[in-house]
């Protein structure tokens, strides 16, 4: 009986010994966990700083450091706050990007103070975050070529080829950028594949770059609008008149313009539109539908169309708008403001547009087709081209990138996690 009641006594003590071994052990797992936690908020934080700085590099510049550590702010780590200091570097000072132009880095670093580990004596640990976006493609890139197995994702032949804006090029060919006997002035062609062919060609202070991250569709969060699946209108052919208004009504029309002056279309769902001869068409303000496979084409001169977006359904035909001494625009304001052409994604139709002394003013949206392009007016203030190839193709190709137009200024948004 004494000797079990000895017994008894020791193991109490060695527990009573271990207990502080024990709650430091369980103390350090906690920490560790919450340190653990910690560093996932701070790294989604630095990602979101990352980003926000470089969608701010060619937009506004300026404004990088501000706007990144406002979104790492946003996120719970607010620069000065709570031992908090958010670095923000561009071009980054480390990693495999270091020093390279278009790159924005994000650092993050607070102290966090132990706690039941500091029962073992252990002082605070200093948790950090860093992330690297590339902001090359936001801003100044208005050309956007998406297609990742194009064995020539952009291509330039005999073509004096202006832009004050940057090329993407999705493709993973060595061939992705394709220029031969063209004057080529233009700020960068940047290309995820590892070269390009540029022969016979005045380049300028252009800058090529190979291997940059793949680039997502930068107008991929447009809403695709609602359309029906088949249209039960009449064909309509109009020569000849003077003053005729087309409107769609409750059903849509395959319309066919031919010789006639003052035809004004209403928006709406079309079937198709098809414009030839010396024409004087006007499009008033709105969104128009085509979903039958006449599709578009504006063969005929002098079309007039301000403010307006012609959408192309999943079964629309192809779009031809080659007429001479035309006018496009897109609307400034809306849910499509600086959106001009949009191809549904599952529409693979080529889309040809351009034509000679005319006004391509908007984005030009075909994700999945070839676009090919031939050039618009010097004056058109903006143009922006998004498909799965871009050809330019005619004598002169200009695309500027004036978007005073837009209150929300450039309608591409996009920037690059890279590390």
């Amino acid at each position: 009986m004494t000797r079990r009641t000895v017994d008894s006594g020791q193991v109490a003590v060695f527990a009573l010994l271990a207990l502080p071994v024990i709650l430091g052990m369980v103390g350090l797992a906690i920490d560790v966990g919450y340190l653990r936690y910690t560093k996932r908020q701070m790294q989604t934080a630095a990602d979101s700083g990352a980003i926000a700085g470089g969608l701010a590099v060619n937009d506004t510049p300026s404004d990088y450091v501000t706007l990144a550590k406002s979104a790492a702010g946003a996120d719970g780590f607010t620069d000065g706050t709570n031992g908090v200091a958010v670095t923000v570097n561009m071009p980054p000072k480390y990693g495999p990007h270091a020093g390279q132009t278009g790159y924005v880095e994000t650092i993050i670093i607070q102290s966090k103070p132990a706690m039941f580990a500091a029962i073992l004596g252990a002082g605070p640990v200093t948790v950090a975050a860093r992330a690297v976006a590339w902001g090359g493609a936001n801003g100044k890139s208005c050309i956007y070529a998406l297609g990742s197995t194009a064995p020539i994702g952009t291509s330039i032949s005999g073509v004096n080829f202006t832009a004050q804006c940057g090329t993407v090029i999705d493709s993973v060919s060595s061939t992705g950028l394709s220029a031969s006997g063209s004057n080529i002035s233009a700020p960068y062609f940047g290309m995820v594949g590892p070269g390009y062919s540029v022969s016979g060609s005045n380049t300028g202070n252009t800058v090529f770059v190979t291997g940059i991250p793949p680039v997502s569709d930068p107008l991929a969060y447009l809403p695709v609008p609602s359309v029906s699946t088949s249209c039960s209108g009449t064909s309509d052919s109009i020569s000849g008149q003077i003053g005729v208004t087309v409107t769609p009504g409750s059903s849509c029309y395959n319309v066919s313009v031919n010789g006639s002056i003052n035809v004004t279309f209403n928006p709406g769902q079309y079937s198709s539109i098809t414009i030839s001869g010396s024409t004087g068409v006007t499009f008033n303000p709105g969104l128009y539908t085509i979903v039958g496979s006449g599709g578009l084409n504006f063969g005929g001169s002098n079309v007039s169309a301000t403010g307006v977006t012609f959408y192309l359904g999943p079964n629309a035909g192809a779009v031809t708008a080659t007429g001479s001494n035309s006018s496009l625009t897109a609307p400034t304001t809306g849910t499509y403001a600086g959106i001009l052409f949009f191809q549904n994604p599952s529409d693979t139709n080529a889309a040809t547009i351009g034509g000679s002394n005319s006004t391509v003013v908007g984005a030009l949206y075909f994700p999945k087709a070839r676009l090919t392009f031939n050039g618009s007016n010097a004056t058109s203030a903006y143009t922006i081209l998004v498909a799965n190839t871009v050809v330019f193709s005619g004598s002169n190709a200009t695309v500027n990138n004036n978007y005073a137009t837009l209150s929300g200024g450039s309608p591409i948004h996009t920037a690059v996690l890279v590390e």
